[in-house]
């Protein structure tokens, strides 16, 4: 979070400079687009800010020909709510074909409020989107190294020590005479899998998000992303697991279920801080302790077949 605000802070910076530089009246859409394409639960920075040049680019030909072919007046007032309108399914479908149903409408008004005849803004919008999203890629994006590969792991190995957690607490056996107990322990198992799903998704959301930058984010996302849909399913059955537990459908293990969530934990270790998560395979045949966990087990292997290395 902190390098996202020192990121935003400088584009914004060199964005408000374009006061100093920027040959037209209209400067603000400079810093307005960094903004705009930075705001982190957008998407991805990099696909943002082409994807912001495009649609206006094609916008802002939409406007220079109705302002062309339509006089100020009632016919601008039609063609701005003709255009709105189309505004929040548009917004649906692709943030360049948002851009595109509001860069005329924007231009339109700027226009219809200028006391020429016909002033065109058209120029203005292209030339501060270009110069904002160019901001946003050279010094938003480019010179930022990151290593992708470290923050995944360490997003991947918490959802790993929640779903450990979450199992560890399930073969517990479950308290009948003291309310207290039993209360945290079904306190234990929720946070747990809320944490693990948290995690999980914020993974899986990143990772799509980032298979539409260049390389070599969008080959590390690739390479993550079948991991991380094996571990959700992993998650599924260790859910399913605790409320087989609860219901007295499987009977309590609490070894074996800690040997499993030591397991589990292993996959999830990130490179460096233990042993490789292929490591811990050769020991998972001997993870089979029956009572509900073989099908857990089973797809803690296919979680560790799946974990890239070296990414």
């Amino acid at each position: 979070m902190i390098r996202a605000a020192v990121r935003l802070a400088l584009c914004f910076g060199i964005a408000v400079g374009a006061k100093w530089y920027f040959p037209f009246s209209h400067w603000f859409w400079v810093p307005l687009t960094v903004c705009l394409v930075m705001k982190p639960d957008f998407g991805s920075v990099f696909s943002r800010a082409i994807l912001r040049i495009i649609g206006t680019l094609i916008g802002a030909g939409v406007a220079t020909v109705i302002i062309v072919l339509v006089p100020k007046g009632v016919g601008f007032g039609i063609a701005i709510l003709l255009i709105s309108a189309f505004i929040p399914w548009l917004m649906m479908c692709s943030y360049s074909l948002q851009a595109v149903a509001i860069t005329p409408v924007v231009i339109l008004l700027v226009a219809a409020i200028t006391p020429a005849e016909q002033d065109n803004y058209s120029a203005q919008r292209i030339a501060a989107t270009a110069i904002g999203g160019a901001v946003v890629i050279v010094f938003g994006y480019l010179l930022w190294p990151h290593s992708r590969r470290v923050w995944v792991h360490q997003v991947f190995a918490e959802a790993m020590g929640s779903i450990a957690t979450e199992l560890t607490y399930s073969g517990t056996p479950i308290p009948r005479d003291d309310a207290g107990p039993v209360g945290r322990r079904h306190d234990g198992v929720v946070r747990a899998r809320r944490a693990a799903a948290a995690s999980l998704t914020e993974l899986s959301a990143r990772l799509h998000r980032a298979l539409a930058e260049p390389p070599p984010s969008d080959a590390v996302a690739a390479a993550w992303l079948p991991a991380v849909d094996a571990a959700q399913q992993l998650a599924d059955e260790v859910a399913r697991y605790a409320a087989d537990r609860l219901s007295n459908r499987a009977p309590a293990n609490p070894d074996g279920a800690r040997d499993v969530a030591d397991a589990v934990r292993a996959v999830g270790r990130i490179p460096g801080q233990g042993s490789d998560p292929r490591a811990s395979a050769v020991d998972q045949q001997n993870l089979r302790t029956g009572d509900g966990l073989g099908a857990i087990v089973d797809r803690l292997a296919e979680v560790t077949g799946l974990v890239p290395h070296g990414r």
